[in-house]
């Protein structure tokens, strides 16, 4: 403004058009400079305000123990990842609104485009992850349940007699009876969590292998059941003929 009042002084008008010119484009822009920067001002204050929220409700929930987050050091926290990735995707949001305040339309286009494809997207996700965390939580449930049968139907006393103990280690009879369930239940559970995403690429080989895993359960089983009744033979056998062989 200095500078137009001096050439204006001079009558210098070559110079004065151009700079009333660009003065004048300035001023006009700067109330859409304001209204871009008020709304990310709004997207800061309520992508930060929802940040904290959903950082509380998941560390009351106790999801970084239950999912064993806790207790690694160079592991990040749940909690925290879904509070960063909450906070930035209300930043994604906002940005459409903030480039047509500032009436960028080469920019607003592509990311109005990705805005509406990530709104089209999340109810998937939702249904997917809605999917994913109540089949978790079943086939957990189911995994004690059957823990503990086994446990007091005696498995583990009848893995002593069978002496398996050397071949389980640490692990017991009934916690892997229990794991087994637990892998039976979750895998469908994930395939249909992938069916909800509608990712036909992930999902039909996830299908075919479902499907050839349940055909082959009736002959796991089988040859799980021959296996056993072949080791206590086999254990049967062992000790009489030692006893015999002792007696000789």
């Amino acid at each position: 403004f200095v500078l137009m009042a001096f050439f204006q002084v001079l009558q210098l008008t070559m110079l004065t058009e151009p700079l009333n010119a660009l003065l004048t484009e300035i001023t006009g822009f700067i109330p859409q400079i304001l209204g871009a920067a008020a709304l990310l001002f709004l997207a800061w204050v309520v992508a930060s305000v929802l940040r904290k929220l959903v950082g509380i409700s998941l560390s009351a929930a106790n999801v970084d123990e239950r999912l064993g987050a806790e207790g690694e050091s160079d592991a990040v926290p749940v909690s925290r990842t879904v509070a960063e990735a909450v906070y930035w995707l209300v930043f994604l949001l906002f940005l459409p609104a903030v480039l047509g305040a500032l009436q960028l339309e080469g920019l607003l286009r592509p990311v109005q485009g990705l805005t509406d494809q990530l709104l089209g997207f999340l109810p998937s996700l939702f249904g997917a992850l809605l999917i994913g965390v109540i089949g978790w939580f079943i086939a957990r449930l189911v995994q004690r349940i059957v823990t503990n049968l086994a446990a007091a139907a005696g498995l583990d006393r009848l893995a002593q007699r069978l002496g398996l103990d050397s071949l389980l280690g640490t692990q017991k009879l009934s916690r892997l009876a229990g794991l087994v369930v637990y892998i039976l239940i979750l895998v469908p559970v994930l395939v249909s969590a992938l069916n909800a995403l509608q990712l036909e690429a992930v999902t039909a080989p996830a299908s075919q292998m479902l499907a050839q895993l349940l055909e082959a359960i009736p002959r796991l089983f089988a040859a799980a059941v021959l296996l056993a009744l072949a080791w206590a033979v086999g254990r049967l056998v062992a000790e009489l003929l030692t006893n015999l062989l002792r007696g000789i």
